[in-house]
């Protein structure tokens, strides 16, 4: 999540759906470092991956106006998502250099003893449940790494809370277009690279007819209202 009082936006970072790179745009604008979830404080009650609905509660307690914002996300071709989900949560990626060998040995347990993409899949929910794994189940990134893009932008009463929804795949084309809506500074300077860090298999290779099919019925609003397809 990014946000700036003086530009008036603030950007929902959906995981796996190349918030990383907009909020890296972001930084220089944004008002306020986002925290992970287990490190908010009541003076900075923002988490990194916070919903629309969690962040128009803590606007209004600070009394802020959220429809004065202009609110954004992105989405990403589902099938591909939970691939990228998937091995998010189960690669060992040790990045830290005060790791200790044990830590980097547990990293590689989980790996090797991980669930099928299959098995891992069937248990998956689009509202975010199944999605969390013994070691983090509390890590955001995980269970909102599931949500549908219509779970992850309503409230509980069926409201859109926010203004667009930029595909990762039209990034480069449809950024620049919101960084105009929003007035940023110098925007014709901002490079729009998507960063991919995976090095796993083409998505496609992870399913068979029956979790294509699952998808295709769990995340449906996804697949229908951005035109995505199995393979694309």
């Amino acid at each position: 999540m990014r946000f700036s009082h003086k530009y008036k936006f603030i950007f929902f970072a959906n995981p796996k759906s190349g918030s990383t790179t907009v909020r890296q745009l972001l930084n220089p604008y944004s008002d306020i470092s986002t925290l992970a979830k287990n490190e908010v404080t009541p003076e900075n009650p923002f988490h990194a991956h916070m919903r629309p609905e969690e962040a128009k509660i803590e606007f209004e307690k600070k009394g802020w106006d959220y429809d004065a914002y202009f609110k954004f996300t992105t989405v990403r071709n589902p099938w591909a998502r939970l691939v990228s989900l998937y091995e998010m949560i189960y690669t060992p990626t040790v990045r830290r250099k005060d790791r200790s060998v044990a830590t980097k040995l547990k990293h590689k347990f989980d790996y090797l003893t991980r669930p099928t993409f299959k098995k891992w899949l069937f248990k998956v929910k689009p509202n975010g449940f199944g999605a969390g794994d013994k070691r983090r189940p509390r890590a955001m990134w995980r269970i909102h790494g599931s949500y549908s893009i219509l779970a992850f932008i309503k409230d509980k009463d069926d409201n859109i809370l926010v203004d667009e929804v930029v595909k990762l795949e039209e990034l480069s084309s449809r950024l620049p277009l919101v960084f105009e809506k929003i007035n940023l500074p110098d925007r014709e300077k901002l490079l729009i690279t998507k960063k991919n860090t995976g090095n796993y298999r083409s998505y496609v290779e992870y399913y068979d007819d029956e979790s294509i099919e699952y998808v295709l019925q769990n995340y449906k609003y996804d697949i229908d209202e951005f035109n995505y397809h199995f393979g694309e």
